[in-house]
C-alpha cells in the first residue's frame, strides 16, 4: 500500500484521488499553522546557534539525508561542531529526546538517525520535539551548528537556512506539476523557473539570473547539473558558467558578471490555442555553441527507410500537431481522427 501511494506522487491512481479529501484537511490545517507563525500569533524558539533544515518536496528517497551527512563532515571540516536532530520515525525510544549512540537500534530511533550517526560520525539527537533535540544537542555535545534532517512543516524550531533536495527523475524546474493556465491565468513568465540564479555564497544576497524557458509548458526543465569551466575567449579568460538544457542548448554566461558569453537572441516562438493558456511570445536562443540534437518535430525527421513506411509515417503524425522547437501543447481531441496532441 504504501508503494503504491509513493508511486502515485508521480502517477496518480485511484487511492491517491480517493484520498484528495484527506489532503485538502491536511493542507487546511497546515496553512492555519503557518499563518499563526507569519502573523506573529506563535513565534519560533530561536536555540541561538545557526539552524540549517534539509528536507524534500516530493515523496519516497532524494537523496536528502546523503546530502545531510555530507554537509555535517563539510561544516566539521571548517571547524564547526555541527549537530544532526532527526525526528526518530518509526523509533520507538521509552524516552525523547535522545542521543543516539552507536550501540542504539534501529528499533529505538528510526533508521535515518542510525544511518547518519554512523555513516557521519556526528552527534544526533532523536525525537518528534525538534526544540528539546537541538537544546539537548547544544547542552550535552556543544554544538554550535544544528542541522535538521527533514523539518520544513515544523515551525517551532527558528531557522536560518532551507536546503531544498529535489529528485532529478521527479524534477522542480519546470512547471508541469501546476498546469500554466492555473498558476499564470493571465500568462507571465514565471520568474526564476528554469533559471540560472547566482547568489553571494557568504550572505545569501542575489547577483544574477537567467530565465532559459520563460514561462516553461514543454517540461524543457533545468534540472542537468550546472558545468563550471574556465575558458579562453579572444584572448582572455573567462570563468564561466554553462547550463545545458532539454532543448539541446548550452547557455554560458559570465559566472561574475552573469553576462552571456555569446549573444542569446530572443525569437518569436509559436503562440498556445489551448483557451486559457497564454504562452512568452518569444525564447531566447543562444548563437553559441549551436545545439548538440535534433529541435522541433517536422516531416523532415520522419523515418523513411521504404517509400511504404515514410507513407505511413506520414498518414499517422496527420493526427498530430507538430512544428519547430517550443511548438505548444495542443487539445486532445476524443475522437479517433482528431488531433491526438503536441509532438
Amino acid at each position: 500500500m504504501l508503494d503504491r501511494l509513493q508511486a502515485g506522487w508521480v502517477h496518480p491512481g485511484w487511492i491517491n484521488y480517493l484520498l484528495l479529501p484527506v489532503s485538502w484537511l491536511y493542507v487546511l490545517l497546515h496553512g492555519i499553522k503557518a499563518l499563526s507563525y507569519r502573523v506573529g500569533i506563535r513565534s519560533p524558539a530561536k536555540p541561538g546557534i545557526p539552524v540549517i533544515v534539509v528536507g524534500a518536496i516530493s515523496v519516497g528517497g532524494s537523496g536528502k539525508t546523503p546530502l545531510v551527512i555530507a554537509l555535517g563532515k563539510h561544516l566539521r571540516q571548517q571547524g564547526y561542531r555541527p549537530g544532526v536532530i532527526s525526528r526518530g520515525y518509526r523509533g520507538r525510544s521509552a524516552a525523547w529526546p535522545r542521543l543516539v549512540e552507536p550501540d542504539t537500534l534501529v528499533s529505538e530511533v528510526g533508521d535515518e538517525a542510525v544511518l547518519i550517526r554512523s555513516s557521519a560520525d556526528l552527534p544526533v539527537a532523536a525525537g518528534p520535539n525538534r526544540i528539546e533535540d537541538a537544546r539537548l544537542l547544544i547542552d550535552r555535545c556543544g554544538c554550535d551548528v544544528i542541522i535538521s534532517d527533514d523539518g520544513f512543516q515544523h515551525f517551532a524550531l527558528g531557522r536560518d537556512l532551507d536546503i531544498v533536495v529535489v529528485d532529478s527523475d521527479i524534477g522542480t524546474g519546470n512547471g508541469s506539476p501546476w498546469n500554466q493556465k492555473v498558476r499564470s491565468p493571465g500568462g507571465g513568465d514565471n520568474l526564476f523557473l528554469c533559471s540560472v540564479l547566482a547568489l553571494d555564497a557568504d550572505t545569501g544576497e542575489y547577483r544574477w539570473h537567467y530565465q532559459t524557458t520563460p514561462g516553461e509548458t514543454w517540461d524543457y526543465n533545468s534540472n542537468m547539473d550546472i558545468v563550471l569551466a574556465d575558458l579562453r575567449i579572444d584572448g582572455r579568460d573567462v570563468k564561466a558558467v554553462i547550463q545545458i538544457t532539454k532543448q539541446a542548448f548550452a547557455f554560458a554566461f559570465d559566472r561574475v558578471t552573469g553576462e552571456p558569453i555569446w549573444p542569446i537572441e530572443e525569437r518569436p516562438v509559436p503562440q498556445s490555442n489551448t483557451p486559457g493558456e497564454v504562452t512568452s511570445p518569444t525564447q531566447p536562443f543562444p548563437t553559441k555553441p549551436p545545439a548538440f540534437d535534433r529541435q522541433g518535430a517536422t516531416v523532415e525527421n520522419l523515418i523513411d527507410f521504404t517509400p511504404e513506411l515514410r507513407e505511413e509515417a506520414l498518414e499517422i503524425v496527420e493526427r498530430y500537431t507538430i512544428g519547430p522547437m517550443f511548438t505548444p501543447p495542443s487539445v486532445r481531441g476524443a475522437g479517433p481522427n482528431d488531433n491526438q496532441g503536441t509532438i
